[in-house]
C-alpha cells in the first residue's frame, strides 16, 4: 500500500468538532487505547493524523481512502471505510475527553496502513498472544456462515445465546 506523505490539499480539520464522512478524504482504524497508544509509540513519526478519544479510550488513525476495502481484520481493532461517519476535532485541539488530535494531521494526513497493521499486530501479539489458525475476527463471513469468507465492515457475528438476554 502507499503511503500519503504530503497533506491533503483539499481536506484540513475543521474550525468546530463536527462529523465527517469517511472514505473521501480518509478511511479510519479503530483501536482501544490500552492497544493504540503502545502502536502509537511503536510508529513514531511516521503517523499521519491521530484521533483520541478520551471518553471512550480509543485511538484512530486518518489512512488512504479505500484501506477499509483491504485490511486484513485484527482483534479488537475496527476499519471504516465508505458510508462511516467520524467525529472529527477542531484544529489544535490537542487534548481533553472529546475527540482530539494525538498527532495533528500535518505535516503527513495519512499513516501507511501497513506500517500501521504491523505495529497493531505486534502489540496485539504482546499484549494477547499471538493469532492461530482458526481463531476469526467477527464479521467476518466464517462467523455468520462457515465459509470464511470476508463480511460486510463492521458486520457482527450472530451469538444465540445473547439473544435471550
Amino acid at each position: 500500500m502507499e503511503s500519503s506523505i504530503a497533506p491533503s490539499a483539499a481536506w484540513r480539520p475543521p474550525i468546530h468538532h463536527e462529523m465527517q464522512r469517511v472514505g473521501i478524504h480518509w478511511d479510519a482504524v479503530r483501536a482501544p487505547s490500552y492497544l493504540g497508544d503502545r502502536a502509537l509509540a511503536l510508529l513514531g513519526d511516521v503517523c499521519g493524523g491521530v484521533i483520541g478519544d478520551g471518553y471512550l479510550h480509543r485511538v484512530i488513525w486518518l489512512v488512504p481512502p479505500g484501506t477499509a476495502a483491504r485490511w486484513d481484520r485484527l482483534p479488537a481493532v475496527d476499519v471504516y471505510g465508505p458510508a462511516c461517519w467520524l467525529e472529527v476535532p477542531s484544529a489544535g485541539h490537542t487534548r481533553g475527553r472529546s475527540p482530539f488530535w494525538k498527532v495533528e494531521p500535518t505535516p503527513r494526513l495519512h499513516t501507511d496502513p501497513e506500517q500501521l497493521h504491523t505495529a497493531l499486530n505486534r502489540v496485539i501479539a504482546e499484549t494477547h498472544g499471538p493469532r492461530t489458525a482458526g481463531v476469526r475476527a467477527a464479521g467476518t463471513r466464517q462467523a455468520e456462515t462457515g465459509k470464511g469468507e470476508p463480511g460486510p465492515a463492521g458486520a457482527t457475528a450472530h451469538r444465540p445465546e445473547a439473544a435471550g438476554r
